[in-house]
């Protein structure tokens, strides 16, 4: 990612008053709310004309039996 992009990204939380932060869940939980912005993410990188999977991928979730 350009040094310059980075800058942006970071210039956002940065500056901005988000607030109460529960609100921006909508009630949902956590682990719902980062599911529904990842797939949100996920829609605008299609609309771009790119997958996201270059980008990032989805978290694996591991189960230990022993």
């Amino acid at each position: 990612m350009p040094v310059q992009l980075r800058a942006a990204f970071s210039a956002i939380p940065a500056f901005s008053d988000i607030g109460e932060t529960q609100s921006l869940n909508r009630g949902y939980d956590q682990e719902e709310s980062e599911t529904r912005a990842y797939y949100d993410i996920d829609e605008r990188f299609v609309q771009l004309g790119k997958a996201i999977e270059t980008f990032a991928t989805a978290r694996t979730i591991v189960i230990d039996n022993y």
